[in-house]
């Protein structure tokens, strides 16, 4: 019963502690863990609206080179699961502004949802200054056929096409592993209006192709294992 009674007293102790302390202790968790603190206690509940920084990044440990589509839909459902809860719970009229929002996932089953959810915050003015989404694919670079990086690219285009919104409000874009068609980049610079950095690796519009690259607000370009003859 006294051991009970600790516990029970340690637990009020923490929850007593000012908004300041607890959102630090939060901020310093994976997006996941950040998500399920709510269920802790009524007090809880809102420390995870008061974020100002949101990083929801899936396979950090993963070093499976591919992965199935059920591995694919599994990891973009548990980032779909914390962006929601994240995203969703806060107000339109909450002071807490989210600075910093970065999303990583893969270009795949359950894609849409996120870039949706994602595109919903920001119309409703919760996200700031730095919007980031770095798009994996199945199969590591290396492995991927010319056919590979063609059906992904496919799949990028559908993806900007479902989320147009999320993709206007990017300052950040990562993508690996693409062929896209030669009006297909400029298409996604135009609508990318925001973007200050943009990183490629293994992309291309076909063998020894042309990128052109006009955007008056983008500042960085990481370019890796291209095929393009001239940038």
């Amino acid at each position: 019963m006294l051991q009970e009674d600790e516990g029970e007293y340690q637990l009020d102790r923490i929850s007593d502690l000012p908004d300041d302390v607890l959102l630090d202790i939060v901020e310093r968790l994976d997006a996941a863990d950040a998500a399920r603190t709510v269920i802790l206690s009524r007090r809880w509940k809102q420390i995870p609206t008061m974020l100002s920084q949101i990083l929801i990044m899936v396979g950090s440990a993963d070093n499976v080179q591919e992965r199935s589509d059920d591995d694919v839909a599994r990891a973009n459902a548990a980032v779909l699961e914390a962006a929601r809860s994240l995203l969703e719970r806060r107000s339109a009229t909450s002071p807490y502004a989210i600075r910093r929002l970065c999303m990583r996932f893969f270009l795949g089953v359950g894609s849409v949802g996120i870039g949706q959810a994602c595109a919903n915050a920001m119309a409703a003015q919760k996200v700031g200054v730095v919007v980031e989404f770095t798009i994996l694919t199945e199969k590591e670079g290396i492995r991927c056929s010319p056919d590979d990086r063609l059906t992904y690219g496919t799949r990028l285009n559908s993806l900007v096409n479902d989320c147009p919104d999320a993709f206007s409000c990017l300052t950040r874009l990562k993508l690996e592993n693409l062929s896209l068609g030669e009006s297909d980049f400029p298409r996604i610079f135009t609508l990318c209006k925001r973007l200050q950095f943009l990183h490629l690796d293994n992309c291309d519009m076909g063998f020894q192709s042309l990128l052109e690259v006009e955007h008056p607000r983008l500042r960085e370009l990481e370019v890796f294992r291209c095929d393009w003859r001239v940038i």
